[in-house]
């Protein structure tokens, strides 16, 4: 009886981790911050965490990129156009961009939201 225990324990802490979104510390420290720590982003040109000038610049950019192929994304502002920038950097996160991230970053079993939740812990401040 024991061994079914231990076994339903296993499953669950298994499936736990991939039912429940992780929060964005534990991703960034887990699969980000080899690319986007503060002394390694330079190298590889990426916004480092918690630098919110370099992250402010990530989402100008990747806002302006939007507007130039919707011109509908520009009358978004407040929290609809913060929510269309983090929807736009999970997509980025997703694809993969052309300076070099891979797809998903290196978390291969990140869901979405485990991505959302990792930009929104490295574009805050510290």
């Amino acid at each position: 009886m024991n061994v079914i225990k231990f076994i339903c324990v296993i499953v669950f802490v298994g499936f736990s981790s991939v039912l429940f979104a992780s929060s964005g510390k534990d991703i960034f420290e887990r699969y980000c911050i080899a690319c986007h720590a503060q002394s390694m982003a330079p190298m590889f040109g990426s916004p480092a965490a918690y630098d919110v000038d370099a992250w402010t610049d990530r989402k100008n950019d990747i806002f302006d990129k939007a507007v130039d192929m919707n011109s509908e994304v520009a009358n978004l502002s407040g929290g609809d156009k913060n929510n269309k920038i983090i929807e736009l950097l999970v997509k980025s996160a997703i694809e993969g961009t052309d300076k070099g991230m891979p797809p998903m970053g290196t978390c291969m079993d990140c869901s979405d939201d485990d991505l959302k939740n990792a930009i929104e812990h490295m574009s805050a401040a510290a």
